[in-house]
């Protein structure tokens, strides 16, 4: 669903939007700062010269696609918390078990000529 943002302020009420502008301009003025002093300092690549994780969570953080860094007393982003159990979501997996199961599937994956056609349709309807 797209939504055009006109029709998103339009909904709320004015004390709200105003906020929203005061806030939006002190965010935007921010920005402009952080990015002029880049440009006059020659500094908008900051080139790290170490990883964000120490070489213990090396194998844990590229294992973890749910690992995420925060911004540390240094002013650098490093690992600090990885989520120790992560939940897998089974529901395509499932879905696919079940057209599998209620489908005629003897031979899946073996040339049996008009059946092999069937077989193709009902795994790009489970896929997609």
């Amino acid at each position: 669903m797209v939504l055009h943002p006109h029709y998103l302020f339009s909904a709320i009420d004015n004390a709200l939007y105003i906020k929203y502008r005061k806030l939006n301009r002190a965010h935007a003025l921010s920005l402009y700062k952080a990015m002029s002093e880049m440009m006059v300092h020659n500094n908008l690549v900051k080139i790290k010269d170490h990883p964000p994780y120490s070489t213990k969570l090396e194998v844990p953080v590229l294992l973890n696609s749910t690992a995420h860094t925060s911004l540390d007393k240094t002013s650098s982003y490093s690992f600090s918390k990885l989520p120790s159990l992560v939940t897998a979501d089974t529901t395509n997996a499932q879905l696919a078990a079940q057209a599998l199961k209620s489908a005629n599937t003897v031979r899946v994956g073996v040339d049996q000529g008009k059946n092999l056609f069937a077989h193709l349709m009902l795994i790009t309807h489970v896929l997609f």
